[in-house]
């Protein structure tokens, strides 16, 4: 869940869970964030797990693992390579 409280600012709240099939077992996350936006679809964002788990099988998991994390995230959708066309 994420809400803007400025033009550039954000602040969210994460949650998140993770249930393996060979030990039926459920793991849980929790954390909040807050983000900023650098420029058009691009954001660094700056958060912290309460608590997580990690998983070496997921590629990108750093962002479940307990602590403090940073995430560098942009948005492409079709107008990207709009400048391309004649």
């Amino acid at each position: 869940m994420t809400y803007d409280i400025a033009e550039r600012w954000d602040v969210g709240l994460i949650g998140s869970a993770h249930m393996t099939g060979a030990r039926k077992a459920l793991d849980y996350g929790l954390g909040a964030e807050v983000g900023y936006l650098l420029g058009k679809n691009v954001w660094v964002s700056a958060g912290y797990n309460f608590f997580g788990f990690e998983d070496r099988d997921l590629s990108d998991g750093d962002d479940t693992n307990p602590g403090a994390y940073l995430r560098l995230r942009a948005k492409f959708d079709e107008d990207l390579f709009r400048w391309l066309q004649p």
